[in-house]
C-alpha cells in the first residue's frame, strides 16, 4: 500500500509557516505532506474592520476541497487538527471517507482523523461551553460528521493550559460514544502555543520545539496500517445532505450582526431560517435562547417589562451569549425581569472597537422592535469581564445617549482600565494559599485555577486577549476602551460594579467604583490590594459591613449613584466558570452560593435605586 498524504490543519490563527518543519521533518520519512492556509487565517492588513469575512464554515469548505482533490487522485489520506483546527475538520468529512467513496465507485479519501489537544463542541455550543459539559438532550449531536467508518487518533497534551487534559479526556469519551469507534491515544507533556508563545510574533521562535511534537504525532499515525474499521455509515451522503451540513454551520458558526441596514431589518423577522439562529444574533426564533421572559408574564398584555441587556465575557476574543443562558435565566425567575444577551464579532479579525459598535446597532435595534415587551423609562446594560467593559463603553456612545434611557450600568468583573500594565494588576491583588486545604500546595493543586493558586488563570491569557483585541498605534487612555477614564457624566445615572477578590481585574473595578463617587471615597492606589489577605470565615457569602468589600454612595439629589461589591475568596468569572476552572466541588459550590446572593442584591438595587419611580 502506498503511504498516505498527510493534511495540517492550524490551530487558531496560525500560518502554515509554523509546520514548515513539520512539514520538511515528515516529508523526509516519504510522505507527501501540506500545511493548510484556511481562509480565516491570516487576512492582510486593514481587512477585519467591516462586513463578512470568512467563517469557519468556510474553513471547513476549504478543507474538505482540499481532501477531495487529494482522494480524486487516488490518495489516501491522513487528516491532523491542532486545537481550533479540530473544529472544521470535524465538520468537513461527511461523503470523504474511503469507505463511503469505494461505495460510490470512487477511489480513494479520509483514513485517519488525529486530534492534538482539540475542542470538538456540539453542534449549536460554543467551545467555551464544552468546558461545563455538554446537556444531555444534545449529545446526540456531537461529532455527527465523523460517524463514519474511520480511524481515529488523539495527542492528549497533559500540561495544556488552554485546553486542560480533563477536558481532553472528556472529548475523547465523546468521540468516542458518538462516532462507535476506538481512539488511539497518545499523550505527551506538552504546553500549548499559547504557554510557549503568549506573543504571536515568538511563534516563530518555538516552532523547532512544536515540529518536534508534531513530528511524532504524524509518524505515530503513519506508522499504524491506515484501514477503515467494517462499519456500515449510519447517515446516508445524498445531495441534501450538503444543504444540512450548512445549516448546522450557520447554527454552530454563525456571524454575529453587522452594523449594516440590510442585516438589521432582518430583525423584526425572526421566523424559522432566518440568520438569528445560534451565534448569528440576538434571538433564537424558535427557542428564544437570548431572550428571558418571566413565567408569570401574560404576552396578551400591553405589560412592559424592566429590561437588562448583558454581554457575555471571553477577552473579546470567545464566547457567546449561551454562555449566560443560566445567568440571566436566573435572574429573570428571581426578579421577573426581561433579560436579553447581545452578541458582537470577535478579536482578532474584528479588534476594537467593532465589537462595540456591534453592541450598540443591537441595542437600539431591540429598543425600537415594538415585539419586545421593553418597559423603554426602566432599562439597564451589564455585562460580565470584556462584556463589562462594553457595557460601560456602550452607555457613552451618542446615539445610545440618544435613543435608549439607561438608567444603569453592570459592570461584572471588567477590565476598564489599560493604562496599567498587567504585571501591576496581578501586584494588587491578595493570593491565599490557604484555600488550597491542609497539607495542599500550589503544586499538588488541580492543574486548572483554584481560589488558593498562587498566580492568577487570567494571566496566561491577557497577553494574547491584548494582542487581539487592540490595534496597532490604540490609544490605551480612550474612554470607549478604558471606561475607568470615561467621565461620570458620559456614563449612565446608577452605577453597579462588582469585582472578583482573587482577580487580577478586582483593583481596578475597585478603583472605579470610587472614582465614581465624586471623591467622597479616596481612589485607592496600586499599593492598596484589594480584599482581606486572609480567606474569610466559613460560610461566608458577601461581606456588606467591611467598606473595602461593600459601599453604596449616593450623590445628595438622589440622581446619581454608585454601588460597589467585592465578592470574597473567588476567582474571575466565577458565577458562570464551570467546575474544572475552580479546581475543587467544594470551590464550585460556593461560587453558585455567592452568585446566587449576589444577584438577589443586583435585583434590589436595581429596582430600590435605577429603576425607582
Amino acid at each position: 500500500m502506498d503511504k498516505p498524504s498527510i493534511l495540517l490543519v492550524p490551530g487558531s490563527f496560525a500560518l502554515p509557516v509554523l509546520y514548515e518543519g513539520i512539514v520538511s521533518a515528515v516529508a523526509a520519512h516519504g510522505y507527501e505532506t501540506k500545511a493548510l492556509h484556511p481562509p480565516s487565517v491570516g487576512l492582510d492588513s486593514g481587512l477585519g474592520r467591516e462586513g463578512s469575512l470568512p467563517s469557519m464554515y468556510d474553513d471547513a469548505a476549504f478543507i474538505a476541497n482540499e481532501i477531495e482533490k487529494l482522494a480524486d487522485d487516488g490518495k489516501e489520506i491522513v487528516a491532523i487538527a491542532h486545537s481550533y483546527g479540530g473544529h472544521p475538520l470535524s465538520e468537513c468529512v461527511k461523503g470523504l471517507v474511503k469507505g463511503e467513496r469505494q461505495k460510490q465507485g470512487e477511489k480513494g479519501g479520509l483514513v485517519r482523523l488525529a486530534y492534538v489537544s482539540c475542542l470538538v463542541p456540539a453542534v449549536g455550543l460554543s467551545p467555551i461551553t464544552l468546558l461545563e459539559g455538554v446537556p444531555v438532550e444534545q449529545r446526540d449531536e456531537v461529532l455527527l460528521n465523523v460517524r463514519e467508518a474511520l480511524t481515529l487518533s488523539f495527542l492528549l497534551c497533559e500540561d495544556d493550559l488552554v485546553i486542560p487534559a480533563t477536558v481532553q479526556r472528556d472529548v475523547i469519551e465523546m468521540i468516542e460514544k458518538e462516532s462507535g469507534n476506538k481512539v488511539d491515544v497518545t499523550s505527551h507533556p506538552y504546553y500549548s502555543l499559547i504557554k510557549l508563545a503568549p506573543r504571536l510574533d515568538s511563534f516563530l521562535g518555538v516552532a523547532p520545539t512544536v515540529s518536534l511534537l508534531m513530528t511524532r504525532v504524524v509518524l505515530f499515525c503513519t506508522a499504524k496500517e491506515a484501514t477503515s474499521v467494517s462499519k456500515a455509515p449510519e447517515e446516508d451522503c445524498q445531495d441534501g445532505a450538503v444543504q444540512l451540513r450548512r445549516a448546522r454551520h450557520h447554527r454552530y458558526f454563525g456571524q454575529a450582526l453587522a452594523t449594516n441596514g440590510s442585516l438589521l431589518i432582518k430583525y423584526d423577522n425572526r421566523g424559522p431560517g432566518s440568520d438569528f439562529r445560534g451565534f448569528g444574533g440576538l434571538i433564537s426564533p424558535e427557542e428564544d435562547r437570548w431572550v428571558f421572559i418571566p413565567e408569570s408574564y401574560d404576552a396578551s398584555s400591553a405589560q412592559k417589562l424592566p429590561t437588562l441587556f448583558t454581554i457575555h465575557g471571553g477577552g473579546f476574543t470567545i464566547g457567546s451569549p449561551h454562555d449566560n443562558d443560566k445567568w440571566n435565566s436566573s435572574l429573570t425567575r428571581m426578579h421577573d425581569i426581561l433579560v436579553i444577551g447581545l452578541n458582537y464579532r470577535k478579536a482578532p479579525w474584528y479588534p476594537f472597537p467593532t465589537g462595540l459598535h456591534d453592541i450598540e446597532a443591537l441595542l437600539l435595534a431591540a429598543i425600537a422592535d415594538a415585539s419586545l415587551p421593553i418597559d423603554r423609562d426602566r432599562v439597564a446594560i451589564g455585562g460580565f469581564s470584556a462584556g463589562g467593559n462594553l457595557a460601560l463603553a456602550a452607555s457613552q456612545l451618542p446615539s445610545v445617549r440618544e435613543h435608549v434611557r439607561l438608567r444603569a450600568a453592570v459592570s461584572l468583573y471588567p477590565v476598564v482600565d489599560y493604562t496599567v500594565p498587567p504585571e501591576a494588576k496581578l501586584a494588587a491583588r491578595h493570593y491565599k494559599p490557604l484555600m488550597l486545604g491542609p497539607g495542599s500546595s500550589s503544586a499538588t493543586a488541580a492543574t486548572t485555577s483554584t481560589n488558593g493558586n498562587a498566580d492568577d488563570y487570567l494571566r496566561k491569557m491577557a497577553p494574547f486577549f491584548d494582542w487581539s483585541y487592540l490595534p496597532v498605534g490604540q490609544d490605551l487612555r480612550d474612554p470607549l476602551l478604558s471606561p475607568y477614564l470615561a467621565a461620570r457624566s458620559a456614563l449612565p445615572p446608577h452605577v453597579f460594579v462588582l469585582g472578583a477578590e482573587l482577580d487580577m481585574l478586582a483593583h481596578e473595578a475597585w478603583r472605579l467604583a470610587s472614582k465614581l463617587t465624586g471623591g467622597a471615597r479616596p481612589v485607592p492606589t496600586l499599593a492598596d490590594k484589594v480584599g482581606q489577605e486572609k480567606p474569610a470565615a466559613e460560610g461566608t457569602r458577601l461581606i456588606l459591613d467591611d467598606e473595602r468589600f461593600s459601599f453604596e454612595h449616593v450623590d445628595a439629589d438622589g440622581e446619581r449613584s454608585v454601588r460597589w461589591l467585592l465578592v470574597p475568596d473567588q476567582i474571575h468569572g466565577f458565577d458562570v466558570a464551570p467546575p474544572r476552572l475552580h479546581g475543587s466541588e467544594e470551590a464550585f459550590r460556593d461560587a453558585g452560593v455567592k452568585a446566587t446572593a449576589y444577584q438577589k442584591l443586583l435585583g434590589e438595587w436595581l429596582f430600590d435605586r435605577a429603576w425607582k419611580q
